[in-house]
């Protein structure tokens, strides 16, 4: 299955406002990544501004194969990066690593979207090819070229296995660091064990409020996936509903249009005349139904002259033949073959010659 364009979805999405949020003109979406949720891949992103000082305010999530939103909502930093480790006030770098001319940069935009939808034909390969392995190279070179340093945590955050499976930004989330060093000496003096110990319970509760949060963001997240999910299954099948309707009036019809014609023969004598009439109406059903079918699409075929298609006939029988010019050519039509905007529902039903030597006595 061919997936959708995921540039074109963003942009869509960003223009017609379709977070049904309020934001500012100056809003961006971040990059794309990939990611599994619930056995499903999904495109995903944040967006930031200026306004929230770069930090990510909002956050959507595409399936993939069909660019459906399975998740729009507004989210803070907290659904992101642990804020004990990560605190708010703490000023977002949104300069890019390499220095590049306006010009350069759209380049490099357009090829990174390119690229990404290159990726997107084999996500999370674990044994992609040599081929495979330079787009994979190239995005990382395109990726670090052009996305602010400062939401590299952001980015990790929305899908740890994607920038796993790349190799890229493993050392990018704050660590729980330890400034002072345990006293070398024996007779270390109690104030220095007592500050280090204290600095070593600070950065235990930071890992405890992390692994606190990381628990509440992943049970929350995984609940709105959920009734992102449920609400899809039911427009889905609201649609098929809607879709079939039309289907189930006409055949409704059509049984009540041959109960009306049975009843109305029921008690008539048999005659020529009757037969001749009662013929004349199954030849109408016949009719009735395949314009049925029509309005949905679907419409008879037979192959022209003789030559059997493997692929748009069916062979039912074989016929004996003594003459070798009609070996595996069409001896008999069976039924027609019916297809849906070039798509074979049933292929035409045929017999064909099979050349048969006659026996010498």
């Amino acid at each position: 299955m061919e997936l959708p364009c995921f540039m074109e979805i963003s942009s869509t999405i960003l223009q017609e406002n379709a977070l049904n949020m309020s934001f500012d003109s100056g809003a961006n979406f971040s990059f794309p990544v990939l990611g599994q949720r619930g056995g499903r891949l999904v495109d995903g992103m944040f967006l930031f501004s200026e306004a929230t000082g770069g930090r990510p305010f909002a956050w959507i999530l595409l399936e993939s194969e069909t660019g459906v939103p399975l998740l729009y909502a507004r989210c803070g930093v907290s659904d992101f990066v642990d804020t004990a480790c990560y605190p708010l006030e703490k000023a977002v770098e949104l300069s890019l690593p390499a220095k590049l001319t306006e010009k350069a940069y759209a380049q490099r935009y357009q090829q990174l979207y390119e690229v990404y939808e290159e990726l997107r034909r084999f996500p999370f390969e674990p044994a992609p090819s040599e081929e495979q392995r330079k787009i994979m190279h190239r995005y990382k070179e395109l990726f670090l070229s052009l996305a602010c340093t400062g939401h590299y945590p952001f980015y990790k955050a929305l899908s740890r296995e994607f920038f796993g499976w790349l190799d890229m930004l493993a050392d990018v989330e704050p660590e729980v660091s330890v400034s002072d060093e345990p006293p070398r000496e024996t007779g270390a003096q109690p104030e220095a064990v007592a500050a280090l110990l204290e600095n070593i319970q600070q950065g235990l509760d930071c890992l405890a409020r992390q692994f606190a949060e990381r628990i509440a963001t992943d049970s929350h997240k995984e609940g709105l996936f959920d009734d992102m999910h449920a609400e899809l299954m039911e427009y889905k099948k609201g649609l098929i509903s809607t879709l079939t309707e039309p289907l189930e009036r006409d055949i409704i019809k059509i049984i009540d249009d041959i109960g009306k014609t049975i009843e109305a023969y029921r008690g008539r004598p048999p005659s020529r005349e009757n037969y001749n009439r009662f013929f004349s109406i199954f030849e109408g059903t016949q009719t009735d139904l395949s314009d049925l079918l029509y309005r949905q699409g679907i419409e008879p075929y037979r192959v022209e002259g003789t030559k059997v298609e493997i692929l748009r006939q069916q062979i039912l029988a074989t016929v004996p033949t003594n003459d070798p010019k009609l070996d595996k050519t069409l001896a008999h039509r069976h039924s027609t073959g019916w297809e849906k905007t070039g798509k074979i529902i049933r292929p035409e039903r045929i017999s064909v010659y099979l050349y048969t030597p006659e026996e010498k006595e």
